[in-house]
This record gives structure tokens, sequence and C-alpha cells, in this order.
């Protein structure tokens, strides 16, 4: 993805570019310098280089921006087998620009990604990561609970055994110093409030994070006596969870 800098094209720059998290229009989350690099691609990462897009991808219009070669993307994710990864570094070894893009997520936070830029790092590329809005620092930001230091835990586990022993280890550790943040697959966001609802101190604080950076956005911390009194149910809304006191 190409960078205009003082007027010179940076050498081979590694590019992390973040997408919006909902359906927000990109000019309103991208800083301007790097608004001419708006990508709209589909779920999973991609690497691409030397273009970015301007045609409707994954359902988003990507203004002010050079043509796409499609042929020049790969996709990966967390199952991508390493030497299909390498196999693609040595195919653009040409590349001056090399971009990793995900749609709803920042690549290499809690989104596959690393593994790429550990491998530009290995070839000695700059890396240039593009920040923009990331679900877990919005959800954390608007918790009211400690940011200055946090846990995050990914996915909690599926098996009840292992999620009653995570909920003793945040009976345990989760204080008004400590956070701890979880994601969780949209269809099981309603079980795992109902199992903090049922496992968890009544005076502990959860906060819901829902749909972040939609129209339909909406962050609440309430204790989980009050989540109890709560009729909400998420449905397959994508959530971020924040435990504290």
């Amino acid at each position: 993805m190409g960078n205009l800098q003082d007027g010179r094209i940076q050498h081979r720059p590694k590019y992390v570019r973040k997408v919006n998290n909902g359906t927000t229009h990109p000019t309103r989350v991208a800083a301007p310098a790097h608004r001419r690099t708006q990508l709209g691609l589909d779920e999973h990462p991609k690497l691409h280089r030397g273009h970015s897009a301007d045609q409707t991808l994954g359902g988003r219009r990507c203004p002010n921006t050079e043509a796409l070669h499609l042929e020049d993307i790969f996709e990966f994710n967390i199952r991508t087998p390493r030497q299909e990864l390498e196999k693609f570094f040595k195919d653009i070894k040409g590349a001056t620009h090399v971009g990793v893009v995900s749609e709803a997520g920042m690549p290499c936070i809690a989104d596959p990604g690393a593994l790429a830029v550990k491998l530009a790092h290995q070839r000695g590329w700059d890396i240039k990561p593009i920040m923009g809005p990331n679900s877990l620092m919005l959800a954390l930001a608007g918790s009211g609970l400690s940011g200055q230091t946090f846990t995050f835990h990914g996915y909690p586990p599926i098996n009840e055994n292992e999620l009653k022993q995570l909920t003793l280890l945040l009976q345990n550790k989760a204080t008004d110093k400590h956070s701890h943040l979880f994601i969780e697959t949209p269809y099981r966001t309603d079980r795992l409030l109902q199992f903090f609802c049922k496992n968890l101190p009544s005076d502990m604080l959860l906060c819901i994070a829902r749909d972040l950076h939609t129209e339909q956005e909406s962050i609440r911390t309430l204790t989980i006596a009050e989540w109890k009194k709560k009729t909400d149910t998420f449905g397959k809304s994508p959530c971020v969870f924040v435990v504290g006191r």
C-alpha cells in the first residue's frame, strides 16, 4: 500500500491496516494522511502489494484510491500453514509496498497477521502500523474500569468446567486496578452473560460493549446484580466483555 511522504514513495514498507469495525464511512475513522489508502476487503486478513482499491469489495465502497489487482491478494487465517505464507512472500519479493488488511479487526491484535509481520521483520522491511478504531480499546476506554493494567483473554473456554475455573480466577484477580477483557463468538454472547451472572459476585462490575462503531453501538457497565435484572438479549451482536471492580 503506497504512502507518499515528503514527495517520495517509501521503499518497501509493510503496512498493517485497520478497516473500521462497523458501517461508519471510512473517512470518519482514518487519519487524513492515510485516507487515500482505505481498503474494503472481506472478513479474513489479506496481504496485498503495490496497489489500493477503488471499488466495492466486501460490501464497502472505498473512495479516492487506485485500482486493486485481485491477483495480488493472498487471503490467510490462523490455520494457514507457514509455508504457504512464505511462498507468497517469495512471489512478491519485487513488490515495493505490502499491506495486511482485516475488515473487522486490527491485524495482529486479537486477529491473524502476526506471522506475516514476523516474516517482514526477518526480511528487514520497514513496518508501518496504521491504527484505526480497535474494539478492545474502545470497550476498555468506555467501560470506566481500569485501563492502566488489564488482561485480554481472547475467547473464553467453551467447556463449562473450564469456564467455572475462569470465573474463580476473575473473583480473585479482577480488581479496581486490573480489568479482564473477553470477546465471544456472537451466537454465544447471551450464554456467556448468563454464565457470568450465575457465577460472579453480585458486586462485581461487568461492561458489555456491543456493536462498536455502528449506529447501534452501546457500552454499559453494571454490577452483576443489575445485569441479573435486565432482560436484554444480544443475539448475534458482536460484543466485548470487560470485568472489574
